[in-house]
């Protein structure tokens, strides 16, 4: 179950097979006790919905942004992407990469961490 403090305007939500984007509204009525939607399991299409491109590095498949030095890959021990940084090198360079001991399963808690750190995460398809 999703807590009311997990969600901000602008996140991403699955409610009836449908995609929902959480408004102040819905904030509000889930403080008046509606239950949330179901959260979105971080998926491949929606990280390349969202601007990620997905770099084959051996061994590893990441997804990074191009405009971003944080990346993403999937964890198959936590069975959650794990959060990684790499030092400004060049867009398809893995090399000189740290990984954090931070793991993402829905797409909300993805979103929550590029709003934290001054980005948005927005629909790049039509």
């Amino acid at each position: 179950m999703i807590n009311k403090n997990e969600l901000r305007i602008g996140n991403y939500l699955e409610s009836d097979g449908r995609d929902l984007i959480i408004t102040g509204h819905y904030l509000s009525n889930m403080e008046k006790g509606m239950k949330p939607d179901n959260p979105i399991p971080i998926t491949e299409e929606w990280l390349l919905n969202f601007g990620f491109e997905e770099i084959n590095g051996g061994d590893m498949v990441i997804f990074k942004r191009q405009d971003s030095n944080w990346f993403i890959k999937w964890s198959d021990e936590r069975h959650r992407y794990l959060l990684g940084y790499t030092l400004p090198l060049g867009v398809h360079c893995i090399r000189n990469w740290r990984t954090l001991d931070t793991y993402f399963k829905y797409f909300h808690e993805l979103q929550n961490f590029y709003s934290s750190i001054g980005e948005e995460l927005t629909l790049s398809v039509t």
